[in-house]
């Protein structure tokens, strides 16, 4: 056994201990008298083989215990290196930077909870207190994006190295978050109708979890990220942060990747790191064991050709398309670079014999492949699809991703469809795929109101070939508000066309 897997291993063998209810003050002196530091990678090499154990252990209890298994780490996770993360507008300065705005409004929120506590007996209160109470809390409400762009940016790149662990308790955690967020908003908004004590302690319960989010993405998720992505991997996420939006602080200025970066082979440790599949895995690959077992490399050759082939290994930056890949022989090492050629109208995939403009017959009609990107990006629609394996495929570029409904990027592309939802709305939406899948039915319809007024309408769909064979999942999204202030009948110069439609 090897000294890293003695280590995990021992890791494991502490939270269990947790787990079947030890003291965290029991566990804490071992852990103190055997680890002086630890990796993040650990931590999640930790997580994943807890989970995915045969023992009584489950995600929900990891779950549950995931706030003292940070305290157990704190002071004791190895800081992450990465180049230029100190540079306004990288996403680790813009992340921190947000944490620590959000520090502040808690900062302020304890004091005008403070002051209301305070008020001498008789003594009235303000509507400006209790305003500025709503104000700040409503500010510090902002954190929603920040969660959002950790879940829909920084998890899939943590996915595609095959921790998936750290991403679905930290997304179940985040849930509880905003769940507490919202009950604490709403006895605000009664002040002074509900006793101040009743809001206080709800407030402290929130602030104590959320304060404890921002240890764990500090020193835990973005030391993992920054073991295991690529100074491209950060430039996408840069690139594609606008979507979400920032919590209280916007980036001082956009920020660009060196050439440097992007050439040092030190960084490039994403394209060298096979994924996840068995715990064996996580620690040959992961966590710096020399020797490799043959079959993890087949693996992780597989996977980096799939990467190379997918729509998420596709992009109109050249920084975002080149690839390496560190082959072992028994001599040696081969080492293997790829990026795709000039601009098309459509990206190049597999073969540069492909000819786009070439007309397909589609059953109802000759379409090109230029033409069926344009038609895609057209309809009044936001499409996506999920192939039969349950893998995020495809979304059309309707609109700029920050105005769509369902907000969707290209680092999600490639993504398992179950890691694209929350865990709480997991059992669900499984539930229909798999009524899709089976036949059991063949679509499924709903449409609600959101806070901002939009009604939206999904629709998914089942896609079958003509064998009635399942093929993939088509979800349709619009925003149907419109509809609902149409005149009748519509006046426009296109009216006479009724009369065609109606014959």
């Amino acid at each position: 056994m090897s000294i890293q897997q003695e280590r995990i291993d021992r890791l494991e063998n502490i939270l269990t201990r947790l787990h079947h209810g030890a003291t965290p003050d029991s566990v804490q002196e071992e852990f103190n008298e055997h680890f002086s530091s630890v990796s993040a990678i650990e931590i999640a090499a930790m997580e994943q083989q807890i989970i995915n154990s045969p023992g009584p252990i489950t995600f929900e209890d990891v779950l549950k215990l995931c706030n003292v298994h940070a305290q157990m780490f704190q002071g004791s996770v190895e800081e992450g290196e990465g180049s230029d993360i100190d540079h306004p507008g990288h996403p680790v300065r813009v992340f921190k930077d947000e944490n620590l705005a959000l520090r502040s409004a808690l900062m302020r929120i304890e004091n005008v909870l403070k002051a209301l506590e305070d008020l001498a007996a008789g003594e009235e209160e303000t509507d400006e207190i209790y305003k500025g109470l709503l104000n700040q809390f409503k500010l510090l409400g902002q954190f929603f994006n920040h969660y959002e762009r950790k879940e829909k940016l920084f998890f899939p790149k943590l996915e595609a190295t095959g921790h998936t662990a750290p991403p679905k308790v930290m997304w179940a955690k985040d849930d509880e978050i905003r769940d507490m967020y919202k009950n604490t908003l709403v006895l605000i908004e009664q002040l002074p109708d509900v006793p101040i004590a009743q809001v206080r302690k709800s407030y402290e319960a929130f602030e104590y979890e959320f304060s404890e989010m921002i240890f764990k993405e500090e020193a835990i998720l973005l030391n993992i990220l920054l073991e295991v992505l690529t100074p491209a991997d950060w430039h996408q996420i840069a690139q594609e942060s606008d979507a979400y939006g920032y919590s209280i602080v916007q980036p001082a200025e956009e920020w660009q990747p060196s050439q440097e970066s992007l050439a040092g082979k030190a960084e490039n440790k994403k394209r060298n790191t096979s994924p996840i599949t068995s715990f064996d895995e996580v620690t040959a690959s992961m966590v710096g064991e020399e020797k490799r077992d043959p079959e993890v490399e087949f693996h992780q050759e597989k996977q980096t050709q799939k990467e190379k082939t997918s729509p998420s290994a596709h992009d109109d930056s050249s920084i975002q398309n080149i690839e390496t890949k560190k082959i072992e022989t028994a001599d040696g090492y081969i080492t293997v670079s790829w990026e795709p050629k000039a601009d098309a109208d459509l990206p190049r995939q597999e073969s540069d014999s492909i000819d786009f403009d070439q007309k397909i017959d589609f059953g109802n009609g000759l379409l090109s492949l230029n033409q069926v990107k344009h038609v895609l990006n057209n309809l009044p629609l936001e499409v996506t699809f999920v192939d039969d394996e349950d893998i995020f495929q495809y979304f059309n570029d309707v609109s700029d991703p920050k105005n769509m409904i369902f907000k969707r990027t290209k680092a999600q592309l490639g993504r398992n469809i179950e890691l694209c939802h929350p865990p709480k709305s997991w059992p669900k939406i499984s539930r229909l795929i798999d009524d899709l899948r089976h036949g059991r039915r063949d679509k499924e319809s709903m449409w609600f109101e959101r806070s901002d007024g939009i009604y939206v309408y999904v629709t998914y769909a089942g896609a079958y070939d003509k064998q009635g064979q399942f093929k993939g999942i088509v979800e349709s999204v619009q925003n149907i508000e419109p509809f609902l202030n149409l005149e009748t009948p519509v006046k426009s110069e296109l009216s006479p066309l009724k009369d065609e439609y109606e014959e």
